[in-house]
């Protein structure tokens, strides 16, 4: 019973705790623990700025105007460009203080310091408040910022100035610090720095790709920023933030192989298959291609589940007239691998009509017809398509024929029978798998209306194809569709 009343008087403790201090963050310990911490800026597009910063103890509001300077140890103004000023003002606990600094020209300030709206003499308190609340003020705001770096810096270097990233508190601190930072000139191993302090101490997507968006063009311009430029990238979750980096490495980066396929592999990794695709199809657009880079290409590919923008990367490829016959036949496998019977036609109307086929890539087509396409009405499309615009030796015939045996429609195979015969030069042999194929067909009117449109080339052939011919019509039930068959071979 004892133990009972013991844990009910600590949990009630623990409430009255939380009641009184709502704020206090459990469980984090990296340095943007503050998740109480709160600055909201305010410019309206003039020079005057106005920044609200809650730092969950108390609040600050600023305004400021024009360049300004801090001490080394960031807890005073050193100067401030000619007619700009800073007012500082903070509340806690019901006691609201404040200072109003300006510039009076010859390199002076005019000091001013506030307690609860009364003006008192700036020396000692006003200094002494002053010190307390700015170097907390300067890791929360841009106010001094250039200043700093540059002394740091020219102090350290840039391993200094990284460094000092420790004092900041949030990414938009951050980010606006490395800026400057980056600005100066740098040597390639510095600027690789940069981009690695970046990617360690920015946690918001937003903010690391906006910096590496907007200082890219000083970063990509040769293999050791490049490097670190992607390695950045990598740190980047969202698909947004991420395919949007990627896209300016592919479009303005001077990359090299290695680094494309970096690229290619993190598009690979994000979850949008139209991020994925979008990227892919850039690089095909703006990149060499190479039969290594294909490759990659189709293997990243394979990540994308649908099949929309997987078609258009393969058909971005085929705009490329010179593939290796290797990488030709590796787009083709990987075509096998879409569901959609409309979209393997546009894929294969591309191939037929882009591509002069030899016999050996023929034959890879006609079995990746066979093996991509299910519908009958698709499957008669393509395979029209092929007898329109490919020469056809007699193993490309048969593979062809292969192709028709898969076409369900009486009517379908009918129409792709009577065109690849009145199309082409059949030997006997050919035109008997033909009549055999034919004899697949139900319908007694499409059996006895293709075989009337065969009749004149059956006779002018063998006895082995006008036997086949006359065994297939005895076949049709109606005796007048047989009696019609009959009359066409007899004439």
């Amino acid at each position: 019973m004892e133990k009972h009343k013991l844990i009910l008087i600590a949990g009630i403790i623990l409430a009255i705790i939380l009641t009184l201090n709502p704020k206090v963050n459990y469980g984090q310990n990296s340095k943007r623990t503050s998740a109480s911490r709160k600055v909201i800026i305010n410019n309206n597009g003039n020079s005057r700025t106005r920044i609200v910063f809650d730092n969950g103890r108390s609040d600050y509001k600023i305004k400021y105007e024009g360049e300004i300077e801090l001490t080394e140890d960031d807890k005073d103004i050193r100067s401030i460009s000619r007619g700009g000023f800073i007012e500082i003002s903070k509340s806690a606990f019901g006691n609201r203080r404040k200072v109003f600094i300006e510039s009076t020209g010859n390199n002076t300030l005019n000091k001013e310091y506030y307690v609860s709206r009364k003006k008192v003499p700036f020396e000692p308190e006003g200094r002494k408040w002053l010190a307390e609340v700015l170097p907390d003020i300067a890791r929360n705001t841009t106010i001094g910022l250039s200043s700093r770096v540059k002394r740091n810096f020219q102090k350290g270097g840039v391993d200094l100035a990284i460094e000092k990233l420790e004092d900041i508190d949030n990414d938009h601190i951050t980010v606006s610090y490395l800026k400057v930072l980056a600005s100066y000139d740098l040597s390639s191993k510095e600027k690789a720095q940069v981009l690695r302090a970046a990617s360690d101490e920015i946690d918001s997507d937003y903010y690391l790709a906006d910096f590496l968006k907007k200082n890219s063009k000083s970063f990509l311009k040769d293999p050791e920023t490049t490097d670190a430029f992607i390695k950045a990238s990598e740190e980047v979750d969202s698909d947004y933030y991420k395919a949007s980096i990627l896209k300016i490495l592919v479009n303005d980066g001077e990359i090299d192989n290695d680094q494309l396929f970096s690229i290619i592999e993190e598009s690979a990794d994000l979850d949008s298959d139209y991020y994925i695709s979008s990227i892919l199809n850039d690089v095909l657009k703006v990149q060499d291609i190479t039969e290594q880079n294909v490759s990659r290409i189709l293997v990243a590919a394979d990540e994308i589940d649908s099949d929309y923008y997987r078609a258009s990367i393969f058909k971005e490829i085929l705009e490329e007239k010179n593939l290796e016959k290797n990488t030709f036949k590796k787009l083709l496998v990987s075509i096998d691998e879409i569901d959609s019977d409309h979209f393997s036609k546009e894929i294969m109307f591309k191939v037929l009509n882009k591509h002069d086929l030899d016999n050996q890539n023929l034959s890879i087509v006609l079995e990746s017809i066979n093996e991509s396409i299910e519908s009958s009405y698709y499957l008669k499309e393509v395979l029209e398509e092929v007898l329109k615009t490919q020469e056809l030796d007699d193993n490309a015939i048969t593979l062809f024929l292969n192709s028709v045996s898969s076409i369900d429609s009486d009517f379908y195979l009918k129409e792709i029978l009577e065109k690849l015969a009145n199309e082409k030069d059949l030997s006997e042999s050919q035109l008997i798998e033909i009549l055999e194929l034919a004899e697949d067909i139900d319908s007694d009117f499409y059996l006895a209306d293709i075989l009337v449109d065969l009749a004149p080339l059956v006779k002018q052939s063998g006895s082995k194809a006008q036997d086949k011919y006359k065994e297939i019509a005895r076949s049709i039930d109606s005796d007048t569709y047989f009696g019609k068959a009959m009359k066409a071979i007899d004439r």
